[in-house]
């Protein structure tokens, strides 16, 4: 599983789209919503980012030293569970040209110290049309070692994909096809 250095780092694995070279940037899912009104800017670049966690608290990182702090909203004698987020970065095009690109980073934070370490990158997906030329997802879990094919996914309304698990397989994002092939001879013994 690969490894940041730094949040920024993992927030820059990839700047731009590489299916549709559109941009990237951090979506909010169920565990945590970003709080832009929160942000705070330096120079016209974003160095406070503040999530707002599943049980409602907010934890405030500074993307240029990794530090954290933290705002308890639920009154209790904290001690912080989980000591982990993650964060999910996907393509702006997701709607208008059905890109389906993302990553998803897990970030653990030492409470203690206030200071975010162990930064990985735990999966990543991308859509592609396959040998029928129909869009397909691929989505590799490198913490749970196995990639996930999926077609059909832009079908009618309602109706989900077929899913296949098969061994992991890295996206190599410089040649998308030979990742295709790879996954296609898989599926042949699947």
């Amino acid at each position: 599983m690969k490894q940041f250095n730094s949040l920024l780092e993992g927030l820059n694995y990839h700047i731009k789209c590489p299916a549709c070279q559109g941009a990237i940037d951090i979506a909010d899912d169920k565990h945590h919503a970003l709080m832009s009104d929160i942000n705070l800017y330096h120079n016209n670049e974003q160095v406070l980012l503040c999530y707002e966690l599943i049980d409602g608290d907010l934890v405030i990182i500074d993307k240029r030293n990794d530090d954290i702090d933290f705002i308890i909203r639920n009154n209790l004698n904290y001690n912080y569970h989980t000591n982990s987020f993650a964060l999910t970065l996907e393509c702006y095009n997701r709607e208008k040209n059905r890109c389906l690109f993302g990553y998803e980073l897990l970030c653990r934070f030492d409470s203690i110290n206030h200071k975010l370490h162990d930064i990985r990158l735990v999966s990543e997906q991308v859509s592609i049309e396959n040998k029928e030329n129909k869009l397909c997802l691929i989505k590799s879990n490198y913490q749970e070692n196995y990639t996930k094919y999926t077609t059909g996914i832009f079908s009618s309304p309602g109706l989900d994909g077929k899913s296949i698990k098969i061994p992991l397989v890295d996206i190599d994002f410089k040649n998308i096809k030979k990742t295709m092939e790879k996954i296609e001879n898989l599926l042949v013994f699947s």
